[in-house]
């Protein structure tokens, strides 16, 4: 609603012009629209200026001027406008035309413009491109901040520029002397004090006195400044050229004023710790501001900070006022410092519902109300301050880092069902064992409770242990602060080391690669707190109990290959694990069975000795057979082979002897078995494969449907075009869904008449003759019936009894 209540006068403007047709007239003695459009903006822009320049208008219709409605009058935000709100400068000075409407805005309590349009010409571009120049008298009449009275009357000139396909008429710059960029970077330069040309110097690392075009332009185009502890500055005149600039460092400078920043549109960062800034008006614009740093700074009021609708970190560390309520409003933070901090308990924290990094450390809060609220907050510090109850923290599940050290908190309890957690700072607590016992058995998090307890585990730690964790440190002797160092490995490599126990790496939490190979040990525990890990070796050690790897759900690789493992249910809910070596282990076909059943996809190695065996007995017809359904190689590899065996779909085309489906005893995952034109009457051969859901023997003397009875978890049967007669020996397959004895001899449905779950039957090319074996079943969907002894009759009473059922019959 305010941009449009703005905007509304000049579109009025606009609204007898623009019913004209845009006809470029080529001389000014004839009427000319455009000309016209030229005119009605010169006098937007007057009535814009004067909106800022009213003290009427509300703050944040001023915003809304500076930040957004520009764009309806000038080309972009790179338009250049001569800085001329002040008498008597030395210096030409340009500035975007943001930074020129913050000025009329801060510099003035109330100024009046009034432009006295002398002509409006058509000129032409050297490429002949038309533009506009108009030459005005403007007339400025002003109340000063300071209530000094300010009229200066000159003549300026106005260019504007077509914009875009609708050939907008928008103003690109306004002037009295054209002056190039060129010319404007060089005379910038020669004025600069000792000091800043040095700050920008070494900022580009090119310390001639006379700097090309390019190097200015580059120092120009400078978009990150830091000025902390630099001594030789006291003032940000010169910033006004690095209109790009959105990182600024001022901690620790003898800088006072930041009225220069109105010069600047783009700021994101500003850090002005430890210096004698006491106001933040002339940042009331500044809306994309994201970071503040205020610490030990002199500022009072932080009303401006209201205006940053983008701030997400503030720093106000050792502020000490009463009230900070201010804060609350401020949801889009993310991060808040107020270590050291008064009057914290002020702040309604319900509402900053944003906020991921708190820290608290040693200010005077001594509750935790709202903080149930902060779902997204990660990190909290509540180190040395006076909170009692951490209760109010139990439902952040998002949190990871607390600290707690050095409070008055006695109970740990409600951070125990905080999954995310992975560090808790409890030090100078007292904690009673039970508790900490509690908490490390529950919630996976490492507990810190003092770095003396750190240095008790270095010494008890073995020669051997010392030794390896000292080289990862590359250090002789560190001390107790550097073993913290330790807490920090990603990856360890243990192998060969002469160790005989894993306890010690329970304080390495955030190992992701462990390699223990080669080492005289029985036991894995202690690997049991390695969350993050994602890969272990303990190839050729006496390790027997996989258990404590249960909980470790990032593990993708497991290498046990010749330890004394001899079962792997605990491994089950790995659901990452996508390779696992147990050859040369204990490990039984079932418990491997078991396993892969359990994580699809694993890649399981455990018995390559016995596959080699298996491999080489096998006929070459079974070989052929495998070969034409994975990839196998002349002299297959354990991988090859483990892959094999690991199939879960099989065909055989082509004539086999029944002495080779004993082979297939080996194919664990097994679920789909194809045999077509193999000459066999039976499967009595064929092992027990419990894993197998769809078996198809068809083109071939097969009779012996009692050989099928075993599969009992069977959902689909074919056995088209073979020798089977009588269905009866089905009754008991109730987990059938699919059956086809296309092409035999089957007369009756004698034995489907049990079959709950069939929803398909294909009996076409038959001599069955009677359809009332499938009135009954619930589930059936297709009956297909082609060229056998039904007739019309038949297929009527079938669909009167199951009228959703789809029947194929000619």
């Amino acid at each position: 609603m305010i941009r449009n209540r703005v905007l509304l006068p000049v579109i009025m403007l606009f609204v007898s012009i623009c019913t004209f047709s845009q006809t470029e007239t080529p001389t000014d003695t004839l009427p000319d629209p455009e000309k016209e459009q030229a005119m009605a903006m010169v006098e937007a822009v007057e009535y814009y200026f004067n909106l800022l320049g009213s003290k009427r208008t509300k703050t944040r219709e001023k915003e809304t001027i500076i930040n957004e409605s520009y764009k309806k009058l000038f080309i972009d935000d790179r338009v250049q406008v001569e800085d001329d709100l002040q008498e008597d400068r030395s210096t030409q000075i340009f500035k975007d035309i943001q930074a020129y409407l913050k000025d009329i805005d801060f510099f003035f309590k109330e100024v009046v413009f009034d432009f006295e349009i002398n002509s409006v010409e058509r000129l032409y571009t050297a490429d002949s491109t038309p533009y506009f120049k108009a030459d005005i008298t403007r007339n400025l009449n002003a109340i000063g901040i300071a209530d000094d009275t300010l009229k200066i009357s000159g003549q300026r000139f106005i260019e504007l520029n077509f914009d875009g396909p609708q050939r907008e008429i928008k103003v690109a710059s306004i002037y009295t002397n054209k002056i190039d960029r060129e010319r404007q970077l060089r005379a910038w330069w020669l004025n600069l004090s000792v000091g800043w040309k040095q700050i920008f110097q070494d900022e580009i690392g090119i310390y001639d006195d006379s700097l090309t075009v390019d190097e200015l332009t580059r120092i120009a185009g400078m978009d990150s400044l830091d000025l902390s502890g630099n001594g030789q500055v006291v003032n940000l005149d010169p910033i006004y050229v690095l209109t790009d600039l959105s990182y600024l460092k001022l901690s620790n400078s003898f800088i006072t004023d930041l009225s220069p920043l109105l010069s600047i549109n783009r700021l994101k960062t500003l850090d002005i710790s430890e210096t004698s800034v006491h106001d933040l008006s002339a940042l009331k614009y500044h809306t994309d501001i994201e970071d503040m740093v205020l610490h030990s700074s002199h500022v009072t009021d932080f009303s401006v900070l209201g205006f940053f609708e983008k701030l997400k970190r503030l720093n106000l560390m050792g502020s000490q006022f009463d009230d900070l309520s201010f804060i609350s409003s401020f949801t889009t933070l993310t991060d808040l410092n107020l270590k050291g901090a008064t009057g914290t308990n002020s702040i309604d924290y319900s509402g900053l519902v944003n906020l991921r990094n708190l820290n608290l450390e040693g200010s005077d809060i001594n509750t935790l109300n709202g903080f149930e609220r902060l779902a997204e907050l990660k990190e909290l510090n509540l180190e040395g301050t006076s909170v009692k109850s951490v209760e109010s923290l139990a439902t952040l599940q998002n949190l990871s880092r607390l600290n707690i050290s050095s409070t008055e908190v006695s109970d740990i309890e409600p951070l125990v069902g905080i999954r995310a957690l992975s560090r808790v700072y409890v030090e100078g607590l007292g904690l009673e064992d039970a508790q900490i016992d509690n908490f490390v058995d529950n919630n996976d998090a490492l507990l810190i409770r003092d770095l003396a307890s750190l240095a008790s585990w270095w010494e008890g730690l073995s020669p051997e242990w010392q030794t390896l964790l000292t080289a990862q440190l590359n250090m002789a002797n560190p001390s107790t602060e550097e073993l913290v160092r330790l807490l920090d490995l990603d990856k360890l490599d243990a192998k060969n080391a002469g160790i005989r126990s894993l306890e010690p790496v329970s304080r390495l939490t955030k190992l992701t690669l462990l390699d223990a190979s080669d080492n005289n040990i029985t036991s894995l525990v202690g690997v049991d707190r390695l969350t993050e890990l994602i890969t272990i070796r303990f190839n050729n050690t006496n390790v027997t109990d996989l258990s404590p790897l249960k909980l470790l759900t990032k593990l993708e690789t497991i290498e046990a290959e010749n330890t004394r493992v001899r079962e792997v249910r605990s491994l089950n809910g790995l659901t990452k694990l996508s390779y696992l070596n147990v050859d040369g282990a204990a490990l039984s076909k079932p418990n491997a069975n078991a396993l892969l059943n359990t994580i699809p996809g694993l890649k399981l190695r455990f018995q390559t000795g016995a596959l080699m065996s298996w491999w080489n007995g096998l006929s070459e017809d079974m070989k052929d057979v495998f070969r034409q359904n994975a990839s196998i190689t002349a002299q297959p590899t354990s991988d090859e082979l483990h892959a094999l065996v690991a199939i879960e779909v099989l065909e055989v085309n082509g004539p086999i002897d029944g002495k080779d489906l004993e082979s297939l005893e080996e194919l664990v995952n097994l679920k789909s078995l194809t045999l077509s034109r193999t000459g066999l009457t039976s499967l009595s051969e064929l092992p027990n494969i419990q894993t197998l859901t769809s078996l198809s023997i068809t083109e071939t003397p097969f009779n012996d449907l009692n050989s099928v009875l075993r599969f009992e978890e069977l959902t689909e049967l074919n056995i088209s075009n073979t020798a089977v007669t009588d269905l009866s020996d089905l009754s008991v397959m109730i987990k059938l869904k699919k059956v086809n004895f296309s092409g035999t001899t089957v007369k009756r449905l004698r034995g489907l008449e049990r079959l709950v779950n069939l929803e398909v039957v294909d009996c076409s090319n038959t001599r069955v003759a009677r359809l009332d074996g499938l009135f009954l079943l619930p589930e059936l969907k297709q009956v297909i019936c082609f060229n056998s002894k039904l007739n019309a009759k038949d297929i009527s009473s079938l669909k009167a009894a199951q009228p959703k059922v789809e029947v194929i019959f000619y």
